[in-house]
């Protein structure tokens, strides 16, 4: 997805905002509160939806939410508080004229998606964006698991020039691809399997992001 608002650009193939040559800096958290709000523009999305999509297994307050808001706006300036609109007891709004928004990206060819399947019941589909992300029991993570058996940060995976990478981070209980602990950082493949303590889950690579979580032939 690509807009153009203002003197902005949001690219979520590229995981990126700019301000005109200027990149401006968000955390991942931020970066994927604005994606949702700009998913869902001009509706007010509730705290409740922003909690259950970036913290789906972890317990969080409002106070979470309202933090990555002034992130936001601190990160766009002046237009901050002009496109990020409040609801006042409900939730929040990007305030930008879905009629004025531009058209698809005119970038040739189709980013490749990665994607974490978390195994349930139920299933879990995890979205891995350009950078680092990091996994853990902790809400400050990127990722959190709920499990006990994993670390409060237990691993990170690191997208970079069209591959993925993933280390563990001195977590107690290990992480395994393939059923190899880990001791230094491994490339993952399609297909492959990654258990974080007694956390299961599975790594796929997919051109097209709708063929991304088929099981592997």
């Amino acid at each position: 997805m690509r807009l153009v608002f203002g003197q902005f650009t949001f690219d979520s193939s590229r995981c990126a905002v700019v301000d005109g040559d200027r990149a401006v800096r968000l955390t991942r958290k931020a970066f994927l509160l604005l994606e949702l709000l700009i998913e869902y523009r001009p509706q007010v999305v509730s705290k409740r939806q922003i909690m259950d999509r970036l913290w789906p297994d972890c317990f969080v307050t409002e106070g979470n939410v309202a933090s990555l808001v002034a992130e936001i706006r601190e990160g766009l300036g002046a237009a901050g508080a002009t496109f990020i609109r409040t609801a006042h007891g409900v939730g929040y709004a990007f305030a930008f004229d879905r009629e004025n928004s531009p058209g698809p990206s005119d970038v040739a060819g189709v980013e490749p998606r990665f994607v974490l399947i978390e195994k349930g019941p139920p299933a879990r589909r995890i979205d891995l964006r350009g950078g680092e992300t990091v996994i853990g029991r902790s809400t400050s993570c990127d990722v959190c698991v709920g499990s006990k058996t994993v670390s409060r940060t237990h691993a990170r995976l690191r997208v970079a020039a069209g591959r993925i990478t993933i280390e563990d981070l001195d977590s107690r209980n290990g992480t395994f691809v393939e059923g190899r602990r880990l001791s230094r950082e491994a490339t993952l493949e399609d297909g492959d399997e990654i258990r974080l303590g007694s956390v299961e889950l599975v790594f796929r690579e997919a051109a097209d992001p709708e063929r991304a979580t088929e099981p592997v032939p």
